[in-house]
């Protein structure tokens, strides 16, 4: 409601009435809501790591993400956005169809390499989305 006010918001929430722009945001919290907080809830309550010691495991899908945007820019001028796009999707599902696997007896390495298996496709749908709300 401040922000509304103010004559220099930091953020002005009129933004959100775009509606391709509230859609890339709602997007990108329920991907990051996905992968680290239900992720660390497998790794608390599922494994039975503290929460210090989940936010270590999940170090190597973190890693990832922030390694792979600068991978997908590198390809974006290479490859036609669609393709890299459809490409990150298969590469999503097939670490989603890794981790579906996951349960209290999986060894943590199976479980790391699904998530960086993962982590490496959401890059690639980030462009696209972005693009998106320029249009």
């Amino acid at each position: 409601m401040v922000e509304l006010r103010i004559t220099h918001p930091m953020l002005d929430p009129r933004l959100f009435a775009i509606p391709a722009l509230r859609a890339h945001c709602l997007a990108l919290v329920a991907t990051f809501v996905g992968m680290f907080y239900l992720n660390g809830q497998y790794l608390q309550h599922s494994k039975g790591f503290s929460p210090f010691l989940a936010g270590l495991a999940l170090l190597p899908m973190a890693v990832t993400l922030f390694f792979g945007p600068r991978v997908t820019v590198a390809l974006a001028g290479r490859v036609r956005p669609r393709l890299l796009t459809a490409s990150g999707l298969v590469i999503v599902a097939l670490g989603l169809a890794a981790l579906s696997t996951a349960d209290s007896a999986t060894p943590y390495p199976w479980y790391a390499s699904a998530t960086v298996v993962l982590a490496a496709g959401c890059p690639t749908n980030a462009p696209a989305s972005a693009r998106a709300c320029r249009a």
